[in-house]
C-alpha cells in the first residue's frame, strides 16, 4: 500500500525512493530526548510512526494500509467500490482513521473547489483537471463507506450506558507539542522544504498532502478525548513530502544517497530502543510480558473446562488476559477497556487484601456474582485474603490455583 501511494502521489523521480524508505523505516529523533526526560511519540505511540505501528499489533497496520490505499485510489481515480470497500473496512477497524482522513478529504475538496475557481484561471488550465469528478467521486465513496459506521458509533456511545461510561474514561491526549515534533524529527523540516518542490499550483495529489498534514496536525489538538488516536496516518503524506524535499536538497545521485542514508540513520536509533525496550523487559523477564508457564497452563485448563461465561476473580495483569484465552468475564482487565475502572481496580484491591471476617468476605464475592477465584502469583503479591480457606480448590499447577466459591 505504500509502494502504490509514493508511486501514485508523487511525480516520477527520486524523491518517490526517498518516501518510501522514509515511510517503512523512518521515525523521529526521539532518542536525543530521552536523556532530559521527555517521552516524544516516536517511543510512545504507536500509531504515530509506521514502523512501531506494523510492531505492536496486527489491526493498527491493518487500518493503516487501508487508509494510505484509500486516498491512493481517491487520488488516482479507481472504482467507487473499491473505496467504498476500503473505506468501510477502515471505518470498522479504525474508526479514528476514517476521521482524520474524511476531513483531510473534505478540506481538498475545498482546495479543489477554490482553485478552479481563480479568476486566473480554469478547470483546463491545470494538467489532470479531466480528473476532478472521478476524484470527487472518490471522496463520496469514502464517505459512503465511513459515515454510517461512525455515525453508528457514536449514537451507540452516546446512548449505550456501559459504553457510554467506557468512552468517559477512554481518554487517550496527544502529548506535548514538543514531544510530538521531536517524534516526527527530521521529516518535519523536509516536508516544509517538500511543499516548495511539490508544485503546489499544477499538482492536485501535492494540494491533498498539504491538505491531509495541516488538518490532522490540528486535529491531534483538538476538543477530543482521543487525540493521539489520530495521528495513524499522519507520518505518510509528512514521508512523501519529505522525500520531495530530499529531492530538493540533492544536486546530484550521490548527494541524494548519502542525504537519504544520514536521514534514516539519524532517526533509526528510535526504532532500536523500541526494539530493545521490549527485548530487554522479556530478558527480566517482565510479568507485563512473560507469562510463567504455571500461569499458562492453568489459563488453558480453564479454557477447556469452563463453558460458561462465567465471572472469575483473578490480579490485574491476569484480568487482562484471561477473556482472550477463555470462555470468562473477569472484574478488571484493563484501565480503559474495563467500565468504571477505577471503580473495579478498587475494588479488586480490596477484596484479595480482605483481613476481615472471611465470612463477609465470602457473601461480598457472592454479592458481585463472583464464581471463581484465581489465586497464584500476581494475586499474592496483593495480599492474603481471610477468605481464600473458605473457597472449594478446582484446580491447581504450581503455585497457580483455581477456586470455585461455594454456594451458601
Amino acid at each position: 500500500a505504500t509502494f502504490l501511494f509514493v508511486r501514485q502521489i508523487l511525480a516520477p523521480g527520486r524523491g518517490q525512493l526517498a518516501a518510501f524508505g522514509l515511510a517503512l523505516f523512518g521515525t523521529g529523533i526521539g532518542w536525543l530526548a530521552v536523556p532530559f526526560g521527555l517521552t516524544p511519540v516516536d517511543l510512545q505511540v504507536p500509531e504515530a510512526i509506521p514502523f512501531m505501528t506494523a510492531y505492536v499489533n496486527a489491526h493498527f497496520p491493518a487500518a493503516a494500509a487501508l487508509l494510505i490505499f484509500s486516498v491512493t485510489a481517491i487520488a488516482s481515480s479507481y472504482p467507487a467500490w473499491l473505496i467504498y470497500l476500503a473505506s468501510l473496512g477502515l471505518s470498522l477497524i479504525q474508526p479514528f482513521g476514517s476521521l482524520t482522513v474524511g476531513a483531510s478529504l473534505g478540506a481538498w475538496v475545498l482546495v479543489e473547489a477554490i482553485v478552479r475557481h481563480k479568476p486566473d484561471g480554469g478547470p483546463a488550465s491545470e494538467p489532470g483537471s479531466e480528473r476532478r469528478r472521478p476524484q470527487q467521486m472518490g471522496v463520496a465513496a469514502f464517505l459512503l463507506g465511513a459515515l454510517p459506521v461512525l455515525v453508528y458509533d457514536f449514537g451507540v456511545i452516546r446512548t449505550h450506558p456501559v459504553l457510554g461510561g467506557w468512552a468517559a474514561q477512554n481518554v487517550t491526549p496527544s502529548p506535548s507539542l514538543i514531544e510530538t515534533l521531536l517524534g516526527y524529527g527530521l521529516l518535519v523540516p523536509l516536508a516544509v522544504i517538500g511543499i516548495r518542490a511539490a508544485r503546489l499550483r499544477e499538482r492536485s495529489e501535492s494540494r491533498l498532502l498539504v491538505s491531509w498534514v495541516l488538518v490532522n496536525g490540528l486535529l491531534l489538538y483538538g476538543p477530543f478525548l482521543l487525540q493521539r488516536r489520530l495521528s495513524l496516518g499522519l507520518f505518510f503524506p509528512l514521508a512523501a513530502l519529505a522525500g520531495l524535499g530530499l529531492e530538493r536538497l540533492a544536486s546530484s545521485r550521490r548527494r541524494f544517497s548519502l542525504l537519504l542514508v544520514g536521514t534514516l540513520a539519524f532517526s533509526l536509533p528510535s526504532n532500536g530502543l523500541v526494539i530493545a525496550s521490549g527485548l530487554s523487559s522479556v530478558a527480566r523477564g517482565d510479568p507485563a510480558l512473560v507469562v510463567v508457564r504455571h500461569d499458562e497452563v492453568l489459563t488453558q485448563w480453564i479454557g477447556d473446562h469452563l463453558i460458561d461465561s462465567e465471572l472469575i476473580l483473578a490480579g490485574p495483569r491476569t484480568g487482562n488476559r484471561l477473556p482472550a484465552y477463555t470462555p470468562a468475564r473477569v472484574i478488571y482487565g484493563h484501565p480503559f477497556e474495563t467500565p468504571k475502572a477505577a471503580e473495579w481496580r478498587a475494588e479488586l484491591v480490596r477484596l484479595f487484601g480482605w483481613d476481615q471476617d472471611p465470612a463477609n468476605g465470602l457473601e461480598r464475592l457472592r454479592n458481585l456474582g463472583v464464581r471463581y477465584v484465581l489465586y497464584s502469583s500476581e494475586e499474592m503479591a496483593i495480599g492474603s485474603p481471610s477468605w481464600i480457606p473458605e473457597l472449594d480448590l478446582v484446580h491447581e499447577v504450581g503455585v497457580g490455583r483455581l477456586y470455585k466459591v461455594p454456594t451458601p
